[in-house]
């Protein structure tokens, strides 16, 4: 079921140190506040509340129930940005690459600017998940994950 998706997320995984200043964390699935994971992989790392944010140019899915973006200049998702502790940076993005499976390729961790020009971390959806996503099928049209949730 391939989409063409996997050639357009052509982006290395990265590390805190490949930035001059600590970014925070675009989350936009089960990262968000008010969503499974918030607790138990983020709250713990915050320096203080979540920022609405809305990343343009990228384009959610579902997946298996999970929340995905891929690249795509026509879309927009709606998320928040995540301000982490700096005392506690390079362990929460590693804590965070460890539930997005960046070492399996299942996401990818890159920059991106939101709307408004934040410069900002984003995990993308890698080869091993756009594989299975489509336009058709997995489509999240409003861009909102937590809106599919309640939905």
């Amino acid at each position: 079921m391939g989409t063409g998706y996997g050639s357009r997320t052509t982006c290395t995984p990265a590390t805190g140190e490949d930035v001059a200043v600590q970014l925070g964390v675009f989350v936009y699935g089960t990262l968000r506040p008010g969503s499974w994971n918030h607790g138990a992989w983020l709250e713990a790392f915050l320096a203080g509340p979540c920022r609405p944010a809305r990343l343009d140019g990228f384009a959610l899915h579902h997946h298996d129930g999970l929340p995905a973006v891929v690249p795509d200049p026509g879309r927009s998702v709606v998320g928040d940005i995540a301000d982490l502790d700096p005392l506690r940076y390079d362990a929460a993005l590693r804590t965070l690459d460890v539930l997005e499976g960046t070492a399996h390729g299942h996401y990818l961790r890159l920059t991106a600017r939101v709307a408004g020009g934040e410069e900002v971390w984003l995990w993308v959806a890698g080869e091993r998940v756009t594989a299975h996503l489509g336009p058709d099928t997995t489509l999240v049209e409003h861009g909102d994950w937590l809106a599919v949730r309640e939905g």
